[in-house]
């Protein structure tokens, strides 16, 4: 498979511009390709955490849980699905959190308070 050098997905709206036979007003096209950036200094952890069928956790809204404001919630694996999730999703028994925090110390107190039972 050849490699696409970036310069022709940046031409492509250039010509459609022409068939369609109107003026581009500005370029706004005159962008670099994305550049990768490794950062040392960001020190996220991801976790992911299984409810358990006894968890204090399990039944509640996730707005409940009270994550602090260093992590994110970013999906819930139930099942087979996968969950984009708002503050009113509530957490199910064997539902899989996939969390991630800048702050190891919260990233501790999350996993005492998830893995908490009744």
């Amino acid at each position: 498979m050849e490699k696409v050098p970036w310069g022709r997905f940046y031409e492509l709206p250039r010509v459609v511009a022409k068939l369609l036979q109107i003026d581009m007003i500005h370029d706004a096209l005159a962008l670099d390709p994305p550049d990768l950036q490794i950062v040392d200094s960001v020190r996220s952890e991801l976790q992911v955490i299984k409810i358990a069928i006894n968890a204090t956790a399990a039944g509640k809204k996730i707005v409940d849980l009270h994550f602090p404001d260093s992590t994110i919630v970013s999906m819930i694996e139930r099942g087979e699905n996968y969950i984009i999730l708002t503050g009113s999703t509530i957490v199910l028994a064997e539902d899989i959190l996939h969390i991630v925090s800048n702050d190891v110390k919260d990233m501790e107190s999350i996993q005492n308070n998830l893995l908490k039972v009744l």
